[in-house]
């Protein structure tokens, strides 16, 4: 291929994703003071927000589904009944990711079965990241952010 004279060429780094060590979750699980044991899908639901940041190169949010009366009068529209927990972003390509927080056996709602199914048809990374009671925080870290990790190289982000 033959470039034009006035053309730059533009170089970038592909980041490649792996899953993390259990000793880099249970430093990061210091560092920002996370529970030992998630006693809630509020409480692990937070523990995502914070730490997979920190462990894969996302952006997350809590994501508030529904109208909510606001106290200086009127109602804000949230999102769609049945949206994910958590939504955000790749850094990079920008891809959307939808989590779906569960607590032990905690089952999704059908609205919320709709909602994962028709995003990942529309090509968002859209994952249900349940806690097993049977394990603890930093392991509970581990298989999500892998589930993530696993997520994003299947569906071609590098």
């Amino acid at each position: 291929m033959v470039m034009p004279a006035n053309a730059r060429m533009v170089t970038f780094t592909i980041p490649s994703f792996t899953a993390p060590a259990l000793a880099d979750v249970m430093a990061i699980g210091g560092e920002l003071e996370l529970p030992l044991v998630c006693d809630s899908e509020q409480a692990f639901m937070q523990v995502l927000r914070l730490a997979l940041p920190r462990l894969l190169p996302v952006k997350l949010f809590r994501q508030v589904p529904g109208r909510h009366k606001v106290h200086r009068g009127g109602v804000m529209q949230g999102a769609p009944v049945g949206a994910a927990d958590l939504t955000g972003y790749v850094i990079g390509p920008g891809r959307r990711i939808e989590l779906e927080v569960k607590h032990g056996a905690g089952k999704l709602r059908p609205e919320q079965r709709r909602w994962i199914e028709v995003c990942a048809s529309e090509g968002v990374l859209a994952l249900v990241m349940a806690y097993d009671i049977q394990g603890n925080t930093a392991t509970n870290l581990v298989v999500a952010a892998s589930m993530l990790a696993g997520a994003m190289i299947a569906g071609g982000v590098r």
